[in-house]
């Protein structure tokens, strides 16, 4: 049975606003991450406005971030399949370190229930392996609350890299070295046979 007209008619006044004129948006390290992969897509800037391939491509950035994190020095892509359940680890023997993660995009792919499991799957497989357990929010924009009761698992993919890959430093390091590598400058310096003698 549902409920009476009255607690029906406050749910349908509560939940009908009208939807907001101002779209919620990703931060630029996001929108510049996704230039990376589809920018040289000629019918990009139209998928942007298609919901359906939106969420396509977030979770080919999100499957990408973990490819490249997992190519990381000292860092392994554990892939799909792995007896973990957990998207790869950083193990650096001269330094100590060992630690699993799990990958997610931002806070906002993480709802409490999916938060919840990843956090079990990491604290098992850290029972098991004695690594250090962490749930990357690799774009999280919000800082993490004193009061979250999993912050000690959580970090940002800016903290993750100045911490755990130096050399980068941040997603900006990360994002920024990723387009030099793939700009014409860089092919021309790699590749210096090939300067033009006139």
């Amino acid at each position: 049975m549902i409920p009476d007209n009255e607690i029906l008619n406050s749910l349908i006044v509560k939940w009908s606003k009208a939807p907001s004129d101002i779209p919620k948006t990703k931060n630029n390290y996001y929108l510049r991450m996704m230039d990376i992969l589809y920018g040289h897509e000629p019918d990009y800037i139209k998928w942007m406005s298609d919901p359906y391939k939106i969420k396509q491509m977030q979770m080919n950035l999100g499957n990408f971030i973990q490819e490249l994190i997992g190519s990381l020095e000292n860092h392994t892509n554990y892939g799909t399949g792995h007896i973990s359940g957990l998207d790869g680890c950083n193990k650096n023997d001269s330094t100590g370190v060992y630690i699993e993660y799990e990958m997610k995009i931002d806070e906002n792919t993480t709802n409490s229930a999916s938060l919840e499991k990843s956090i079990e799957k990491l604290i098992e497989s850290s029972k098991r392996t004695g690594s250090k357990p962490l749930l990357i929010q690799f774009f999280r924009t919000s800082k993490i609350s004193e009061k979250n009761k999993y912050k000690r698992y959580l970090i940002t993919g800016d903290e993750y890299l100045k911490l755990y890959a130096p050399e980068i430093g941040s997603i900006r390091g990360l994002i920024s070295a990723i387009e030099f590598q793939r700009s014409p400058l860089s092919l021309w310096i790699n590749e210096p046979e090939t300067i033009p003698v006139y």
